[in-house]
């Protein structure tokens, strides 16, 4: 802003700062339906390099977020009355919720009231310091409007009867890795199917080489879908999306939380002037792109009566300059005309006259682009991330090929007959649910704009939904069969020869009896041989019933458990060993392991 002088700004905001009441007289403001209407609104603000590096915009910003929190404290009673939930998102490269700042619901409650105001006064803060560490850390320094939409999508219920977003910015999407042919379908994605709905940019034009530039994109970026004026009588319009200083930016935010919301109100002393608007002037031109041409849509002049209006010329020419494509239209009850024949692909500016009997009245201030296309090309063939019952699906098309919506078809007959169906607004991946799980299918997609449908992508590979590892995995079934056969195997050979190396036949000698043959290990029984009376003992013996008197247990190698009731002795091959009959008596005990059955001595 040029020639601002601080006693001269703060003047001024004293007067421009007397925004957002609620307590209008009726003779001002109507009582309607819409005034009681619950509004949802997300303030997104732009903190990119652009606006932070000029101090004398920032600043002056600055002082009309002041202003505004400064009036939300005076009309706080008025508020609370009111149904109103504001949220406030900050961004650049990145988008970010300001912390304390989101979901703040007005009604009924004095703290939300004043921690909005708080909040404006935070972000003002943010501007007046400018580019510091923290912010760039933060968000980064470029613009990206598809990361401020989606970050601002996140704050609307599911039905809103007055949704919107009031966006407010200097600059251009300019981030890398994100072209900007994205940024409409990302709005269009994110709240194409809202209604009502209201985006209102407020464009910072400071540079009179830069506005027609931004104007362009802006109108382009503006919604006013289906929502209705405070008073419910009409049709609610933004016509205006960029202003030249920042008061005047400050200003139109206030009035669009007053358009929005029907609760907030600007209230101005010694309100500025409105920029006059020339006899005849056409308004909000947008363009729609077709096969060959322009669908050119705009909005009558408002200071010609309906019926001294002749007719409507509409004309086209490329971006670089050229010739213009010019065609004219009787007034009717669409004011619409296509512009044609024109190149697919090739920019185009387009603008706007009205003709009465005077002649022809201004064209629209600032042309509007637009680029014809003929049917979408064909995607690519789909990529596929089979699931369980599901499937991720995904295509891509040139970045400059406008595409409204994708439909994705997939066959179980190799794409003899399409079962399923799935549409999808834009270019983007979907999960296609309700699939068979071990069924076999092939998928494809066709993508459509505002000229038809374009031809079918290549099929997909050939997938299976499932789930589970094996599942998912059916060639490695019988492989792991086959390394499950190979351990089991693996295992029964290692048992046997584990339990062949303690087959050898035991024996045992005991005291000077002579050496007796037990059996096969490795599990073998001894018994005493006892005569007359007194029991004396006349040898020893195999015992194979199930509680010998003692029990040899051959653990391989030379190792050897001897047990008997109340003890346990472990010994080696050779070694002699005492042990105990049940008589109590002792006795020496030698025993030893062969692989052919010894002839017993």
């Amino acid at each position: 802003m040029h020639g601002l002088r601080r006693t001269s700004w703060v003047l001024r905001f004293a007067l421009l700062a007397a925004l957002l009441t609620t307590a209008l007289p009726a003779a001002i403001r109507p009582a309607s339906a819409a005034a009681n209407d619950p509004s949802d609104i997300v303030l997104v603000l732009d903190l990119s390099g652009s606006i932070l590096d000029n101090k004398a915009v920032r600043t002056a910003f600055a002082g009309a977020l002041e202003g505004i929190a400064a009036r939300v404290e005076e009309t706080s009673d008025t508020l609370v009355a009111g149904d109103a939930t504001v949220s406030i998102v900050t961004f650049a490269t990145r988008a970010t919720d300001v912390k304390g700042c989101t979901d703040l619901r007005l009604r009924r409650s004095k703290p939300a009231v004043t921690q909005l105001a708080t909040c404006l006064r935070g972000v003002s803060a943010t501007y007046r310091k400018g580019v510091t560490r923290a912010v760039t850390r933060a968000i980064g320094d470029d613009t990206n409007y598809v990361a401020a939409l989606t970050r601002a999508a996140t704050h609307f219920p599911g039905v809103s009867p007055r949704p919107s977003i009031i966006f407010f910015t200097d600059g251009k999407h300019d981030v890398a890795g994100v072209p900007v042919t994205q940024v409409k379908p990302a709005r269009d994605r994110l709240f194409g199917a809202r209604s009502p709905f209201a985006l209102l940019p407020v464009g910072l034009g400071v540079d009179p080489a830069d506005r027609s530039r931004l104007q362009t994109s802006l109108v382009d970026l503006r919604i006013t879908r289906d929502m209705k004026r405070c008073d419910g009588s009409t049709t609610y319009e933004w016509p205006n999306v960029v202003f030249d200083t920042a008061e005047a930016a400050g200003q139109a935010v206030a009035v669009a939380l007053q358009d929005v919301s029907c609760t907030f109100t600007v209230a101005t002393p010694n309100p500025t002037p409105a920029p006059s608007i020339p006899l005849g002037l056409v308004r909000s031109i947008s363009v729609v792109p077709r096969d060959g041409g322009l669908e050119v849509h705009w909005v009558p002049p408002p200071q010609i009566a309906v019926g001294t209006v002749v007719e409507y010329q509409a004309r086209c020419r490329p971006s670089t300059g050229g010739d213009w494509t010019q065609v004219t239209r009787k007034p009717g009850a669409e004011p619409v005309a296509v512009v044609e024949p024109l190149e697919n692909g090739t920019p185009y500016r387009c603008e706007v006259a009205a003709v009465t009997a005077s002649g022809v009245q201004p064209w629209s201030a600032a042309p509007v682009a637009g680029t014809p296309f003929g049917r979408p090309p064909a995607p690519s063939k789909p990529s596929v991330t089979a699931s369980d019952r599901s499937a991720r699906l995904g295509v891509t098309l040139p970045d400059f090929v406008p595409v409204a919506q994708l439909a994705y078809e997939c066959s179980t007959a190799g794409g003899a007959t399409w079962s399923v169906r799935k549409e999808v607004d834009g270019i983007q991946p979907i999960v296609l649910g309700g699939l068979v799980n071990g069924t076999e299918y092939v998928c494809r997609a066709t993508a459509t704009n505002d000229s038809g449908i374009g031809d079918a992508s290549p099929l997909s590979d050939v997938f299976r939904p499932c789930t589970g590892f094996i599942g998912c995995n059916p060639v490695l079934l019988p492989v792991v069969g086959l390394l499950l056969v190979l351990l089991i195997a693996m295992i029964a050979w290692a048992y046997r020869r584990w339990y062949a190396g303690r087959q050898l036949w035991v024996t045992a000698q005991v005291d000077r009896f002579p050496s007796v043959t037990l059996g096969r290990g490795p599990r073998v029984g001894l018994r005493f041989l006892r005569l007359g009376r007194d029991q004396q003992m006349i040898g020893v013996a195999p015992d194979e019933g199930r509680r010998p008197e003692i029990r040899i247990n051959f653990r391989g190698g030379e190792k050897f458990d001897v047990d008997a009731p109340g003890w346990h002795v472990r010994t080696a091959a050779g070694r002699e060993v005492r042990v105990t009959d049940r008589g109590g008596e002792v006795h020496t005990l030698v025993v030893g392991a062969f692989d052919n059955r010894p002839p017993d001595a």
